[in-house]
């Protein structure tokens, strides 16, 4: 966050930045996102979904969306349906997004960019 914040000059402390902020932050996540999206959607959802609710201060839909990305199986579907994913998540899918990611020349996660925000 303070990364970004940086970068678009803005001060964490107003309540105002910190809103265009977290807007920047989500959007950037989206973009890095939408260059890996077609190797497992659910994947870049349950990402999205955490970086969402870690901005909006939902920890229980964030604890699901970690949840879910370590491979839980006791998440109801309701909740799935919240994250925006299906089915449980295979550790040869979540290897492979992730060297999706890393691969990716126009993600930027490979600069150390990704989840640092």
């Amino acid at each position: 966050m303070k990364r970004v914040a940086a970068l678009e000059g803005l001060n964490i402390s107003d309540p105002k930045a910190l809103t265009r902020l977290n807007s920047l932050m989500l959007a950037k996540v989206d973009e890095d996102l939408s260059s890996v999206n077609g190797l497992d959607a659910s994947f870049a959802n349950a990402i999205k979904a955490y970086m969402q609710a870690k901005v909006q201060r939902d920890h229980r839909l964030a604890s699901d969306a970690l949840g879910w990305l370590k491979g839980s199986s006791n998440l109801a579907i309701s909740r799935k349906r919240q994250l925006g994913v299906r089915g449980g998540l295979s550790p040869l899918a979540a290897l492979n997004f992730v060297k999706g990611l890393l691969c990716h020349p126009s993600s930027g996660w490979s600069e150390g960019i990704g989840l640092g925000y």
